[in-house]
């Protein structure tokens, strides 16, 4: 069903009327989200499974295109080892669910720790260049202070970090579905 607008602009007809889409993205994540604080393991599990599969079943089309497609030599040796590598990870995955979970799980909490640890130093590094020009610089310098404790708490306590995560993820999830929720009534009324 097509929806008419007063200034014909094409860009609002066309998320007008797939407000549906935002609908069900917002309603599967905050399933995610529920999912996530009631099985927490389970869920994980089973997203790190989802991930696997993808893997696996990109791995292999790549594969296929890689051999029998169109590509110049230079560019199939590329294709074919990312292929392979993505097989790989989809078959460990599936060989190893819960190393895989744990891995993956430990591997996000590195990253946030990393990410954390350069924030932290950055922003007391523009506190104290910007000590002169800013009344209060103290303010970032101690929002760099709370980054690199953050940090330390990632990596020092890997498997409690794990847990506060997947809390994270779960709030995360909820607010974030009920927002798209919210956001796909707001469409249907341009509608």
């Amino acid at each position: 069903m097509q929806a008419t607008y007063e200034n014909n602009n094409p860009i609002r007809s066309a998320i007008a009327d797939s407000w549906w889409v935002f609908l069900l993205q917002g309603i599967a994540t905050v399933l995610l989200g529920v999912f996530l604080v009631i099985r927490p393991a389970i869920t994980l599990i089973l997203l790190v499974q989802f991930m696997g599969a993808t893997f696996l079943v990109n791995g292999i089309f790549g594969l296929i295109a890689a051999v029998f497609g169109g590509l110049k030599q230079e560019n199939r040796w590329l294709g074919l080892i990312i292929s392979i590598l993505g097989i790989l990870a989809g078959l460990v995955v599936f060989l190893r669910p819960l190393f895989s979970t744990l891995l993956t799980e430990l591997v996000i909490v590195n990253s946030f720790a990393f990410i954390s640890l350069m924030i932290g130093i950055a922003n007391i590094v523009r506190a104290v260049q910007l000590r002169d020009v800013l009344p209060h610089p103290w303010w970032l310098g101690l929002s760099g202070v709370a980054s690199l404790l953050f940090a330390g708490f990632l990596l020092f306590h890997p498997l409690l970090s794990i847990s506060v995560l997947i809390v994270m993820i779960a709030l995360f999830a909820l607010f974030g579905g009920i927002g798209l929720i919210l956001l796909a009534f707001q469409v249907r009324r341009l509608a």
